[in-house]
């Protein structure tokens, strides 16, 4: 494995399961004149052994399907937003007491369909936030949905108890499939993942043995192009070949920094305290690095690139926030939208930047020029 800048990892574990199937056989010469006889017994009992044997497969090895349900979103609350593109959003929203349902929309708001989760998936949210695996799968605890809500699938729960990990590992991978989002397994420390979109089950990157990934799971980025970017307290590590090598370019330990990818875009904001920011940036998908000085003073929040490589910022004063933009690469910002106070930055899966303005509970889909988009979502 090809690491720069930091001392190699640990070696990688190789999981090899082989299967031995056992062979049965039978011989069978029976005289003549009461052949057919015992053919078709044989026939019959060979038949009921067959329809045995598939009801027990459906017995043991099927997994319930849990349907949801239409709902009306007539004074639903907005709970949690997923956003898949400009135009795709899940959101989860709170339609009674205790009852919340899952919408998706694909004109950007203009309207919703909601499908009220099963009881069973609905009290996972007591202790797990929704997690978007795909454009139409979206995972809650151990269940999982693959097409927008309409039924719920559970895995294989594990055994770590509340607040943990909520399904079984599964084997390790040296190389990530397209399309598996990244995420941090964490116990109680954290390793690098990837999951499998279908299942909602989380396999661990051999290949980043020893890495330990930040909590946060927006760090952890598989985006569009291909290219794979894991930020830890120090480092930011990329792949350009799924996970099959990676390069580690070391951060400013003792100051916190905010990290955002996109394609071949990538940044890290380093926070100087009382002598501003500096900006690391990549512009060739992590080969190469460059430290530029910005002219922000400020604290930095949330960062996000879009796909042109302009960078948006939330930017900390006080006890406000402001947008921000840079359009040369982290130099210089400028203030990208007036009357806006965002609270927090959403990546959608394709890249696409959505900000959230904390006063007036909105939601604003970023265009490609930097201007701001509103889109309509369930009453917040």
């Amino acid at each position: 494995m090809e690491i720069e800048r930091q001392d190699p990892l640990l070696s990688e574990d190789e999981w090899h399961r082989t299967r031995h199937p056992e062979a049965f056989s039978a011989s069978y010469a029976p005289p003549r004149r009461r052949r057919r006889p015992r053919l078709i017994a044989a026939g019959v009992a060979g038949a009921a052994i067959v329809v045995c044997a598939a009801l027990v497969a459906s017995i043991v090895f099927s997994t319930p399907s849990l349907p949801g349900g239409s709902v009306s979103l007539l004074g639903a609350k907005l709970r949690w937003l997923l956003p898949v593109d400009a135009d795709t959003h899940f959101a989860v929203v709170n339609t009674g007491t205790e009852d919340y349902a899952l919408a998706r929309t694909t004109d950007a708001g203009r309207r919703w369909v909601a499908q009220q989760l099963p009881d069973q998936v609905n009290r996972g949210l007591g202790e797990y936030e929704p997690v978007l695996l795909a454009a139409h799968s979206v995972q809650i605890g151990a269940y999982v949905t693959t097409d927008d809500g309409r039924s719920w699938t559970m895995g294989s729960p594990s055994a770590l108890g509340p607040r943990m990990p909520p399904l079984k590992l599964g084997d390790p991978i040296s190389t990530v499939p397209a399309g598996w989002p990244l995420q941090p397994y964490c116990t109680q420390s954290c390793e690098a993942s990837a999951v499998d979109p279908r299942t909602g089950v989380q396999h661990l990157i051999s290949t980043l043995t020893g890495v330990r990934p930040d909590t946060d799971p927006t760090n952890a980025i598989h985006d569009p192009s291909g290219t794979l970017w894991v930020k830890t307290d120090n480092r930011v590590y990329v792949s350009r070949d799924a996970g099959k090598s990676w390069a580690a370019r070391e951060i400013a330990y003792d100051d916190t920094f905010s990290f955002a990818a996109n394609g071949r875009y990538a940044y890290a904001l380093t926070d100087l305290y009382q002598r501003g920011t500096s900006v690391l940036r990549t512009l060739d998908g992590g080969r190469s690095w460059q430290t530029v000085a910005s002219d922000l003073q400020s604290p930095v929040g949330d960062t996000c690139v879009l796909a042109n490589g302009d960078l948006l910022a939330v930017v900390r004063d006080q006890d406000t926030t402001a947008l921000s933009i840079s359009r040369d690469h982290g130099s210089t910002f400028r203030p990208a939208a007036r009357g806006v106070h965002p609270g927090q930055l959403l990546r959608a899966t394709d890249g696409t930047c959505v900000v959230q303005d904390r006063w007036q509970k909105a939601y604003w889909v970023v265009t490609g020029d930097g201007g701001l988009r509103p889109l309509t979502v369930p009453a917040s």
